[in-house]
């Protein structure tokens, strides 16, 4: 649906080269920022870094296990969630892609490059981007794609899928043979826990749905975007040796690993973060609408406005990056993805927007 654009131009968080000075909330890291004991973890494992990563990333998989109920042997690793979303593709070597969006432009990117048919399920503004999941459920159907990605709650609308959704969408998936590429990384938001996802294929279940494979991070809710540690968790096993094997074998630095086994053993750390973004999210939906501005109403660390073309810019030029949502599919530049950061953060971005909009209505 889009040709693929320049790599800086694709994410938000690009404040190199911006001028300084700018607050940047183009990137949706949590307000509280890192643990100090992640923090900490980090800086031990660079006193160990003067030799190779455990290529089978023994006590990482035993972290993952413990934390979710995953089979040891059904994870794998990358360099970011973004790198799981091109190893996963690759593996894969599917066919025929269906992504539901808008969405993030790396599943698009990530189907290109493995030379797949794509095609798009978008949502409509007019049921605020959510998952129409019996719509869905149809084109999954009518075009009988080999993968399909979904993520709950989306970017950049944040809209959640409810797991019961989830399961009957994982179900036609299953009966067509396609396998449901499920993103969650930013369910921590909404549960402060893992993803409801992972009883799926837990191995504490009787029954697994080889059919799923569920991609997360804790760049957002530990904002350890620097770190670049992705899991991925899968329904067949197999699936999960492909991944690994498909691209160069050390994707996880000894400091990032170290990182995310500290991360997986937070969740009371991820709960507070969860609240938090909860009640400053709320009170920045509320006082946009009152502007005057659509605002559409997610759930993750991020709001997703519907606003004139330029406000992007207009907002730069007050000390404010924010993500244009023009490359989305489905979107236009009309749309703009702020994050949800500290207080005081978001209150001199309401300010600024209040200025804009009172100078709009002169």
């Amino acid at each position: 649906m889009h040709d693929n654009p320049d790599i800086r131009e694709r994410h938000g968080g690009n404040i190199y080269g911006v001028r300084e000075g700018v607050t940047d909330f183009s990137a949706n890291i949590s307000p509280l920022g890192m643990p100090d004991e992640v923090r900490r973890a980090a800086e031990d494992a660079v006193m160990r870094s003067d030799i190779y990563p455990d290529v089978a990333a023994a006590a990482l998989r035993k972290a993952a296990s413990k934390a979710t109920g995953v089979d040891e042997n059904a994870f794998a690793f990358g360099c970011g969630a973004c790198d799981l979303i091109y190893r996963i593709t690759l593996a894969l070597r599917p066919e025929r892609v269906l992504i539901e969006g808008p969405a993030f432009s790396e599943y698009e990117a990530a189907a290109r490059l493995s030379g797949a048919e794509i095609a798009f399920h978008l949502e409509p503004e007019s049921c605020g981007f959510r998952t129409r999941t019996d719509a869905l459920i149809g084109a999954i159907t009518e075009r009988k794609p080999d993968v399909v990605f979904v993520a709950t709650p989306s970017n950049p609308a944040g809209t959640v899928t409810k797991t019961e959704d989830m399961l009957r969408i994982l179900a036609v998936c299953e009966g067509t043979g396609a396998k449901l590429v499920a993103d969650v990384c930013f369910s921590h938001f909404v549960l402060g826990k893992a993803s409801e996802l992972y009883s799926c294929i837990s191995s504490r279940r009787g029954e697994l749905h080889k059919g799923l494979i569920i991609i997360d991070s804790f760049t957002k809710i530990f904002a350890t975007a620097g770190m670049r540690f992705g899991f991925a968790a899968f329904g067949d096993t197999e699936d999960a040796r492909l991944a690994t094997n498909i691209l160069q074998p050390w994707p996880v630095s000894t400091v990032a690993a170290a990182a995310g086994i500290k991360c997986f053993g937070l969740g009371a750390k991820a709960v507070e973060a969860a609240n938090y973004t909860a009640v400053q999210r709320k009170r920045m939906t509320e006082e946009l609408n009152a502007m005057g501005l659509k605002v559409f109403d997610g759930e993750a660390n991020y709001i997703l406005i519907k606003g004139s073309k330029n406000l992007a810019q207009q907002l730069l030029t007050k000390g404010f990056l924010v993500r244009n949502c023009a490359n989305y599919a489905g979107l236009g530049k009309e749309f703009i993805r702020v994050a949800v950061k500290t207080a005081d953060e978001n209150g001199r971005l309401l300010a600024a927007f209040r200025e804009i909009m009172q100078w709009q209505k002169q």
